[in-house]
């Protein structure tokens, strides 16, 4: 019987409880990793967490926009379950307006949370001078719009396009320690947010979203999926790159 790919590794990821996330979570933990499971909400990652078979799983409540809580949190992660080997950044959101109507605040939130909070975790994991793991793998969730864009999305794009760029300078940085840190960039995935945003669109405007992509829209598992592959040793050549998984979005 084959060894489960992540078996023995333990993995921290945000933005546990929303879509990508929680699947993000449930492939990690089938693929044999300890899960821990951090966000805002301690309801909703309790209820993620009892979706999970066995035990060694644990949840950590975590204030993205603050490097205290960050480090803290972190620290309480080492402490109590050991040495941390992997890491996903799936917490983020979107704001759609015109630029005229996009404050400078709205530029800053994005890029806090979507951008800032995963490098922030990375740099909290790098500084344990007792972790002792000396092939650690990142991984931040970018979006097809720090490649490409759509009108409304300047904000949302500046900081998915931040994501990109980050990477790739952290990545020199990590290399020399062996550690590694890549971006996904997915399309339209059908998250609960996305298929509710998705009903309220005329029928119309939903045929000609979905013509875009080839291959259909995308779900949360095809990303998850991806993310195993980056956190696990079968990617150890990989790093500094993003990857996109749009189903030919961005191939036109």
């Amino acid at each position: 019987m084959h060894k489960k790919m992540l078996a023995d590794k333990t993995i921290l990821i945000t933005g546990a409880s929303g879509g990508i996330g929680e699947a993000c979570v449930i492939e990690a933990a089938d693929s044999g990793a300890r899960v821990i499971l951090t966000g805002r909400n301690e309801e909703k990652l309790k209820s993620v967490l009892l979706k999970l078979h066995d035990k060694i799983h644990d949840i950590a409540i975590v204030d993205l926009t603050n490097d205290d809580s960050i480090d803290s949190v972190v620290k309480s992660i080492f402490d109590k379950h050991g040495q941390i080997h992997g890491f996903i950044h799936a917490a983020g959101f979107e704001i759609t307006k015109p630029l005229r109507k996009t404050t400078r605040e709205d530029f800053r939130s994005l890029l806090d949370i979507n951008a800032f909070s995963g490098f922030s975790f990375v740099r909290s994991i790098m500084k344990l001078k007792k972790n002792k793991v000396s092939q650690m793998s990142f991984v931040i969730i970018s979006s097809i719009m720090g490649n490409v864009a759509n009108r409304g999305l300047a904000a949302y794009c500046a900081s998915k396009g931040a994501v990109i760029s980050g990477v790739k300078a952290i990545a020199l940085e990590l290399a020399d320690k062996g550690h590694r840190i890549n971006s996904v960039s997915p399309g339209i995935v059908n998250t609960p947010i996305v298929k509710k945003i998705m009903e309220k669109y005329p029928v119309d405007m939903k045929e000609r979203i979905l013509k875009t992509y080839p291959l259909g829209t995308g779900q949360p598992k095809d990303v998850a999926e991806l993310c195993n592959f980056l956190l696990s040793d079968r990617s150890r050549w990989i790093t500094g790159t993003d990857f996109v998984i749009d189903g030919g979005y961005s191939a036109k």
